[in-house]
């Protein structure tokens, strides 16, 4: 496929960016936090305390009323839902886990609803990918690298490394040709290492994963922020991830392809225009705008990167109206106006419509404000140049960096 002309396109007008998503803001997605106990203690979690989690679990009750209210809401505009169970650890409910899919499952098949989980993968068993699998759950695993690396942050309360229960849950995976996706935090332990990291992965199996630099200042993180890589590690890692895809993918057959999905969503933006990503790189971003998020309590908030925070709490699924709060909330109508043409540092921006201004909780935490750029601005500017750079003088195929029709879980 030509790049020729590439620069042109991302420089036309604001109505060409706002052609290429679906009007009035189709609900697609939605967080569910079973609960917020955990069994680990990782170095950088949102979460802040020194002891053991023992905290809320969603009851039965708010779980089917929420699950309820998404799939009827009169905003699905006949898309597929996918619902995505979080924690704290949710495999520490299994029985209400498995218990909501049971009892929701003629409105999940009615209602074209999918679910999934995104784990620490420590408690997964044989029995229990079997089980998930029958009910066509989407399973996500959060892994740091290989031992020495996942071990520095993703550790039990007594300090010992989860990784060999991990490589255990991966391996069953495996055994039972479970598809599974996976998500890892570059920290300042793993940030120069994820070369080698993408090799090991893809020699057990991981296909879809997603690297998401550590940037959030929440719960432990406060205290942790030496863990984060700087800018000029963090674009390095980036090219590294790009460098390692091309390697991969040029050789594999397609459903044999290294997908890392924030690289996807920038390549998916530059070159093909038409299939924007479903979290940060879209404008505005897809919190209250595709996706909600729901803390055990039935508390609302546009995504889990604002749970918990005040400001931005919608309302609870028991006392307000889901339909009425995804049109009439303020804090949704906020939200929504952060596109890219309103934060003054994106408009002038040639790769504006790439970049789209990135996490708006990201930026809100780093600057205090909602219209102002994610801190991926700075890596952003000078990676998506010389992707396209790379893609033209190397002569790469688009499509082996980024399927232009794949749709995953959220980012």
């Amino acid at each position: 496929m030509e790049i020729t002309g590439i620069r042109q396109i991302l420089l036309e007008d604001h109505s060409r960016l706002l052609a290429q998503d679906r009007p009035g803001h189709p609900l697609r997605f939605a967080t569910l936090k079973l609960t917020s106990e955990c069994n680990l203690a990782c170095s950088y979690c949102y979460a802040a305390a020194d002891r053991p989690l023992k905290g809320d679990v969603m009851s039965t009750d708010t779980a089917l009323r929420t699950i309820d209210r998404l799939a009827r809401s009169k905003h699905r505009q006949g898309s597929r839902l996918i619902l995505l169970w979080t924690g704290g650890e949710v495999l520490l409910e299994p029985r209400l886990l498995r218990r909501l899919a049971e009892e929701t499952s003629h409105i999940r098949a009615e209602r074209k609803v999918s679910m999934g989980i995104q784990t620490n993968a420590t408690l997964l068993d044989t029995e229990t990918i079997r089980w998930l699998r029958k009910h066509d759950f989407y399973i996500g695993l959060s892994l740091d690298g290989y031992r020495e690396l996942h071990d520095k942050c993703r550790h039990y309360w007594r300090g010992e490394g989860s990784f060999a229960d991990v490589e255990r849950a991966m391996s069953l995976l495996r055994q039972e040709k479970a598809p599974f996706g996976l998500i890892l935090v570059i920290t300042e332990f793993n940030v120069r290492h994820l070369g080698q990291i993408i090799d090991w992965l893809y020699g057990q199996g991981v296909r879809n994963a997603v690297f998401n630099t550590l940037i959030m200042n929440l719960g432990r993180g406060i205290t942790a922020q030496p863990l984060a890589p700087s800018s000029s590690e963090d674009l390095e890692a980036a090219k590294t991830i790009v460098n390692r895809m091309i390697s991969i993918n040029t050789s594999a057959a397609r459903e044999e392809r290294f997908l890392e999905r924030n690289v996807a969503a920038l390549v998916r933006n530059l070159v093909f225009l038409k299939s924007r990503s479903t979290c940060s790189l879209r404008s505005p971003c897809a919190a209250a705008s595709m996706l909600l998020h729901f803390e055990a309590n039935g508390d609302i908030y546009p995504c889990d990167q604002f749970g918990g925070n005040p400001e931005f709490r919608l309302g609870n699924i028991w006392s307000d109206d889901l339909d009425e709060i995804w049109v009439d909330h303020p804090v949704v109508n906020l939200l929504r106006s952060r596109t890219l043409y309103n934060i003054p540092e994106c408009s002038a921006c040639p790769w504006r419509l790439v970049c789209c201004g990135g996490c708006t909780a990201a930026a809100f935490l780093a600057t205090g404000k909602v219209l102002a750029p994610a801190p991926t601005c700075e890596k952003h500017r000078a990676l998506i140049p010389w992707i396209l750079t790379q893609l033209k003088e190397r002569r790469i195929d688009p499509e082996v960096l980024a399927f232009p029709n794949r749709e995953g879980m959220p980012n």
